[in-house]
């Protein structure tokens, strides 16, 4: 779940009052602080005692503040669905590195396969996604093949192919497309 912090949840967690460290936790999950009257934070902060000045560059030094800003959207819930949508993307890649090296370590080939993503993600451009999504659409049934080949080694060696078997099936509602 995505979260968008607001004043009186960075005045919790700046003075560590109840529920701080769930704001902290929310932080780290990639919570959105939404935009925040920083006027009204250090008033606040003043009232209880503390130094205007000494509050901000605390909020900054944890890099609460002075971070871009992106105008995503003018409906509000756009910035949660753009992180949701690329969480789609890094989750999925991640849960396909994970799964490519557990099969790999099985197979006494972890650092080659390490080595091969890791200079597949250092070239990557936006070549590389086009040539994904046209490579996918035009060869959809012989990569289809291929996964549920994979996920037969895979069952070999003792590693549930939950990616490798999505991968195939996501492959097989392509099959028949048009490209865009």
């Amino acid at each position: 779940m995505t979260a968008v912090l607001d004043a009186s949840a960075l005045l919790a967690l700046l003075k560590g009052e109840p529920g701080a460290e769930r704001v902290a936790e929310a932080l780290e999950r990639g919570a959105y602080l939404g935009a925040v009257n920083l006027a009204e934070v250090l008033s606040k902060l003043a009232d209880w005692g503390e130094d205007p000045a000494e509050a901000q560059a605390r909020m900054e030094q944890v890099g609460l503040l002075g971070a871009a800003v992106e105008v995503v959207g003018e409906r509000p819930g756009e910035a949660a669905l753009r992180k949701l949508l690329r969480s789609v993307f890094f989750k999925g890649m991640a849960a396909a590195v994970l799964e490519a090296l557990e099969v790999a370590k099985r197979l006494g080939l972890e650092a080659e396969v390490w080595d091969n993503i890791a200079k597949t993600l250092k070239e990557a451009d936006e070549t590389l996604v086009g040539r994904l999504v046209e490579g996918s659409l035009r060869h959809a049934e012989r990569r289809r093949e291929e996964m549920l080949a994979a996920a037969e080694l895979l069952r070999e060696v003792g590693v549930e192919p939950l990616v490798t078997e999505a991968t195939a099936r996501q492959l097989g509602r392509l099959l028949g497309r048009e490209l865009a």
